[in-house]
Parts: structure tokens; C-alpha cells; sequence
């Protein structure tokens, strides 16, 4: 065997074995040998870059999503309801990829599917490349936790294998929110800082409350 390094991905190549070519063992090549050699495309894949994002309340709904030879994305969009955010099966998926079967779970039990939708990917051949999902903004009016999944569709000449339900799916967990929090914990108690992810100035009356791992309410304030 011989191994080559530093080949293009999806290209032909020739190569040429001049006579006298050593091996292991001390035998040679007798004669000059010309071969011709294909090196395939990637195989195509899908990701996004973040386990949590989060998507401001104003401007544009945007999320980046790569791709690897992948034309078309089919994508769904779950919102978790805010009464199952300290759940186990949530807290301790966040930020993890999901599968088809966890995903039913989450619809049947803890929330809902709002929006599904195909969206076209940019991208040169075999190159790594990224793409702004643009989400539409009237399924995006609570704030809350979401869930963003993106499965690979291919093209008409070759359409890509749906996943199996235990396969994980490229997955974003977003926080759709305009209020970002900052927390300080000291002698005298825990601090929150309250500020406008639009303006970024401190935001006034907006109440707080801090729950427990078993969902129980621990305290709550007004800013």
C-alpha cells in the first residue's frame, strides 16, 4: 500500500510509479506504472457551532448553520414551555443534540413544534461553509427556550437518506429574550444585573424569580 498526503478532495488524479520505487522487504518496482486515481467528495454534514444561543427580542432572526455539501436543509423549530425549563429530561439535555425519539418526547410532554421549513445552503463544493438561517419572526413572539433542528435534504439528483430516530439531529437550543442577565454571588446574598440586549441599558421592573432543581420557587425581587 502507499499512503499519499495532501490530496484534493473531488479531484482526479494521475500517478505516475517510476521503476525502482522501494518497498518493505527490499524488493523494487520493476517498471514505470501510471495509475489513475479518484479521491470522492466529503460526505456531506451538517452543524451549528454553539450548544446555546441567544436571540435577541428585536432585529433580525438569524442563526448560523454549517454545512459540508449539503444543498438544502430541512429544518424545525420546538418551543419548550416554561413550566418544564427545570424538568430533568430538559435540564439535562440543554445544550446536547437531539434525537428523532427525544424530540417526540419533547413534543408529547414538555412543549411543541411551532414552525417547520426547507432552507437553501450556500457553499462551494467539499468546503466547509455557513449559512444565516433566517427564522420567520411570527413564530418567534414568546420569549423563552427553543429548540432549532436541521437535517440534511440533498437534491433531485441525489436526495439524502432521512435520519433513523435514534440518530442525533444537528441541534441549537436558543434563549429568545430581550433581557440579559448577569448574576454576582457574595456574603450578602446573590446580585442579578437586569440589562436591554437592544439598548444595553440596566431594565427597571422586571420581576425575578429563582427556582430550585426540584422547580420550587426560592425567592423573587423586582429590579
Amino acid at each position: 500500500s502507499l499512503c499519499l498526503s495532501g490530496l484534493a478532495f473531488g479531484t482526479r488524479y494521475q500517478l505516475h510509479l517510476l521503476a525502482g520505487l522501494p518497498a518493505e522487504g527490499g524488493r523494487a518496482l520493476a517498471r514505470t506504472r501510471t495509475l489513475q486515481i479518484d479521491t470522492g467528495h466529503r460526505a456531506p454534514s451538517l452543524w451549528f457551532a454553539r450548544h446555546a444561543y441567544v436571540l435577541p427580542q428585536q432585529g433580525p432572526r438569524q442563526v448560523p448553520l454549517h454545512s459540508i455539501n449539503v444543498p438544502k436543509a430541512a429544518v424545525r423549530l420546538y418551543r419548550i414551555d416554561g413550566r418544564n425549563l427545570a424538568v430533568p429530561f430538559i435540564r439535562q439535555r440543554i445544550g446536547g443534540a437531539l434525537s428523532g425519539y427525544e424530540l417526540e418526547r419533547l413534543v408529547e410532554d414538555y412543549g411543541e413544534a411551532v414552525w417547520a421549513g426547507e432552507r437553501p445552503l450556500s457553499g462551494s463544493p467539499d468546503a466547509a461553509s455557513v449559512s444565516a438561517l433566517a427564522l420567520p419572526a411570527a413564530h418567534l413572539q414568546d420569549p423563552g427556550l427553543y429548540v432549532l433542528t436541521a437535517r440534511p435534504l440533498g437534491d433531485d439528483a441525489a436526495p439524502a437518506d432521512a435520519p433513523q430516530p435514534w440518530e442525533d439531529l444537528a441541534t441549537q437550543w436558543l434563549v429568545l429574550t430581550d433581557t440579559g442577565l448577569a448574576t454576582y454571588q457574595g456574603a450578602d446574598g446573590l446580585t442579578v444585573l437586569a440589562r436591554s440586549l437592544a439598548a444595553a441599558v440596566p431594565i427597571a421592573g422586571t420581576e425575578l424569580t429563582l427556582y430550585a432543581r426540584n422547580n420550587r420557587p426560592l425567592g423573587r425581587a423586582v429590579t
